[in-house]
């Protein structure tokens, strides 16, 4: 985790300390939301957890950066250690936390019937990408 605490914000970072800009997410925080703040857990260069305390209940927000389809298609070893290891994340998230998934996933949910149950009606896409199909089954109500 490389970390960032400056006047006005807090950046919080999981990514490789090699990587000049590259490979790398994380959270940036400004003023007195940092007193919130429960836990940040850098996952990978893909993947990091911030749980903030709220006053009914926390909220656990997962930032990702999902592999491209191109990258889908050259290593579907990693893609698949990737969607697994995401699934873990969000499975060891407490019960009584809100959960948000949020970042880049390379997706596009298409207007399938059966997607609407997850993406509602107003739906952009007319057909899911490979990455779009690993996501509503992720997401799926009932899936586990």
């Amino acid at each position: 985790m490389v970390g960032l605490k400056k006047k006005s914000y807090t950046l919080l970072y999981s990514g490789l300390k090699t990587s000049k800009g590259q490979h790398g997410i994380g959270f940036l925080i400004t003023g007195c939301a940092t007193q919130c703040i429960l836990g940040f857990e850098p996952i990978n260069e893909r993947m990091c957890k911030l749980r903030i305390k709220g006053k009914f209940y926390n909220t656990t927000i997962i930032s990702v950066y999902t592999p491209t389809e191109d990258e889908n298609k050259r290593n579907t070893e990693d893609v698949e250690r990737y969607y697994n290891k995401l699934s873990d994340v969000c499975d060891k998230t407490p019960r009584n936390d809100a959960l948000i998934l949020l970042g880049d996933f390379h997706a596009k949910i298409g207007k399938e019937h059966s997607n609407k149950r997850v993406a509602g009606r107003h739906i952009l896409h007319d057909i899911t990408s490979e990455n779009g199909e690993k996501l509503v089954q992720l997401i799926q109500p009932g899936n586990k």
